[in-house]
């Protein structure tokens, strides 16, 4: 296969779009890709005509484009362009990495980084895709409107939502519905008793090895609650909307704070059990 019709084939599979930056140069890349977890390893494609400047400088960091930044993105296109190493505006994430290995395979190399630490900027991340940029979306049919929350949340106090709706995405903006006029512990005790019922007339079992889960019920409401408070929004539609926004997606968040499998522990589903380690910065 040929050069031009490989490049062509190759676009149709999304990835993110990213701009390396070492020392005093910058240039765009393609193919980021998480290669391990521990250690944590990055790698991404370049020609090889920048690897001498990367290898004299060591380290470098990635930012990884907003959405919103799709007009930057276009001006450096295609991958490998060269342009400003100051900082990046618009990025949704930063990883800080230190060269570890070069993989040079034929116009190309595999670089491979060692990351250091990792600055999460949130917003919604620039895909690269046949070609040209797109932004990504999320649909969450309960944000369709102020009315349309509204309805869902009576829904599951009813217990005649579909079992189905009821995802994490759901639970959270639920939970952020709620906490725009509760303090965190008449939120928690709302969502308990909400979703000990709800489970109920949807036919899930809440036992030892299923359904209602007191320790994660309890740190979601706390979670959802800081939100909220720090966010001081003006309805509880914007405080549904950003609580999504944020951890809509973010199902393993709780990780972060207990070093054992919370989720299948009997005793942190029968009760309470506090995170057991602080965060990483």
């Amino acid at each position: 296969m040929d050069a031009v019709s490989f490049s062509r084939a190759v676009s149709s599979f999304p990835t993110g779009a990213a701009i390396l930056t070492a020392g005093n140069f910058g240039l765009t890349v393609n193919s980021l890709c998480a290669m391990s977890v521990d250690p944590p390893l990055i790698s991404v494609t370049l020609e090889n005509g920048h690897l001498e400047r990367l290898r004299q400088v060591g380290q470098f960091c990635i930012s990884i484009l907003r959405e919103d930044q799709a007009a930057l993105a276009r001006r450096c296109a295609p991958p490998g362009t060269e342009l400003d190493s100051g900082e990046i505006p618009g990025v949704a994430a930063r990883l800080f990495c230190k060269l570890e290995q070069v993989v040079e395979a034929g116009g190309h190399a595999i670089v491979i980084g060692a990351v250091q630490s990792v600055a999460d900027l949130g917003g919604k991340p620039l895909v690269w895709w046949r070609r040209t940029f797109f932004g990504v979306h999320l649909d969450y049919p309960f944000l369709a409107s102020p009315e349309v929350l509204d309805e869902f949340v009576r829904d599951f106090a009813a217990g005649t939502l579909p079992k189905s709706a009821w995802t994490h995405s759901a639970h959270v903006g639920v939970s952020a519905w709620y906490a725009f006029d509760r303090d965190a512990d008449d939120l928690f005790a709302t969502m308990k008793q909400g979703i000990l019922f709800f489970n109920t007339c949807v036919g899930t079992v809440n036992g030892p090895d299923g359904g209602y889960h007191e320790t994660l019920t309890r740190f979601w409401s706390q979670t959802i609650d800081a939100l909220v408070r720090e966010g001081a929004f003006a309805s509880r539609f914007e405080a549904a909307l950003a609580a999504v926004q944020r951890y809509g997606e973010d199902r393993d968040f709780h990780r972060l704070y207990y070093s054992f499998d919370v989720v299948r522990d009997r005793r942190a589903r029968r009760e309470w059990v506090a995170p057991d380690k602080t965060a990483p910065m």
